[in-house]
């Protein structure tokens, strides 16, 4: 079972409104590299390539 509530009739707790969004694109924050890699690994050997 799924449900949706629509967007107008959700709502914040009282002073916690979304301030910012923060992306880390150039992993300056957290370093994925090496998590990158070993998923486009296990990715591509799964459609057959080496």
């Amino acid at each position: 079972m799924t449900s949706t509530v629509p967007a107008s009739l959700t709502r914040t707790a009282e002073g916690a409104a979304l301030q910012a969004v923060l992306l880390d694109m150039d992993g300056t924050l957290v370093d994925t590299e090496g998590f990158w890699w070993d998923v486009e690994k296990e990715v591509f050997a799964g459609l057959g390539h080496r």
